[in-house]
């Protein structure tokens, strides 16, 4: 029952959130150019590292 609860919350923010995140999306595009999203890799549980998507927020490093 609870995990029927939790799916059904995750599912209606998702659908809540989609139209920010398009928008986020498309105006990263239009002034900044470039790719929207970028690769990080951070440190999780026990020291172990796993990476993430994530808008891209600063310039993009040269290279």
């Amino acid at each position: 029952m609870k995990r029927g609860g939790d799916l059904s919350v995750a599912a209606l923010a998702a659908i809540v959130a989609l139209p920010l995140a398009l928008l986020i999306a498309v105006l990263l595009r239009c002034t900044t150019g470039g790719p929207v999203l970028e690769r990080q890799t951070r440190t999780g549980r026990h020291g172990r590292e796993f990476r993430i998507l994530r808008f891209r927020t600063g310039p993009e490093a040269p290279g």
